[in-house]
């Protein structure tokens, strides 16, 4: 698979969103709505959209490790990397489990 160049940066944003799904009990199929968190991942410089990450849990440490699978996955060179980017949230920025943090 071709490797994706990185010269500069990636950067991140997420928001918590209401996602349906389907919940089978008994013989019945329900439709159920759950939040979850979504991760939009951009490339540096130009904008360039690279994925979506959608973590187990909001919090810092988990966004870290889906973030750094997801990139290692679809062949980001992350040792090339010269900035992480994002807003400046407790979740992303935290002293002890920002995302940030645990990159």
């Amino acid at each position: 698979m071709e490797r994706l160049i990185v010269s500069k940066g990636i950067y991140f944003d997420g928001r918590k969103d209401n996602t349906i799904f389907q919940e089978k009990i008994g013989a019945k199929i329900y439709r159920r709505i759950r939040k979850e968190e979504h991760i939009s991942v951009i490339h540096e410089p130009g904008g360039q959209y690279i994925g979506h990450i959608t973590p187990a849990s909001g919090i810092g440490s988990d966004i870290a490790k889906w973030s750094l699978k997801y990139l290692e996955d679809n062949n980001v060179a992350i040792n090339e990397l010269e900035a992480i980017g994002c807003d400046g949230t407790a979740t992303n920025t935290g002293w002890r489990n920002g995302v940030i943090r645990n990159i």
